[in-house]
């Protein structure tokens, strides 16, 4: 049980590295690169914890935050994108009838090992 959690946040690690780096697996078997990544987290001090709190902002906090977000994503759709222009219609979703779920946070995280407790803000 605790390989499976291990190996997917180490999973989701070689995604992000796979981003920032496209030629990360060229010369890598995928076994290879999760153990460079789980050498990567020793030799740097790192574990994966389970989260044991979780701090929440204020709502006046979280809504700044979205408006700028919304914003920023509305200018950029509706400027130098896809979506500009007349096409932008024919990509509307009804998000009250799609079943995606916002608020799935993980139930572990990275930490510097030997830390006490495992906080994050959500």
């Amino acid at each position: 049980m605790r390989r499976n959690k291990v190996r997917a946040v180490t999973s989701r690690l070689l995604m992000m590295s796979i981003k920032l780096e496209p030629r990360f697996l060229d010369s890598r078997t995928e076994a290879a690169a999760v153990e460079y990544l789980r050498r990567f987290r020793l030799r740097n001090r790192l574990s994966i914890r389970r989260i044991t709190h979780k701090g929440r902002r204020k709502r006046s906090e979280v809504q700044v935050v979205a408006d700028e977000f919304g914003n920023s994503m509305r200018y950029k759709l509706e400027t130098g994108s896809v979506l500009a222009g007349y096409d932008k219609y024919e990509h509307l979703y009804n998000m009250d009838q799609t079943s995606i779920y916002v608020d799935m946070n993980p139930k572990t995280t990275i930490t510097f090992r030997g830390d006490r407790d495992v906080d994050v803000v959500q």
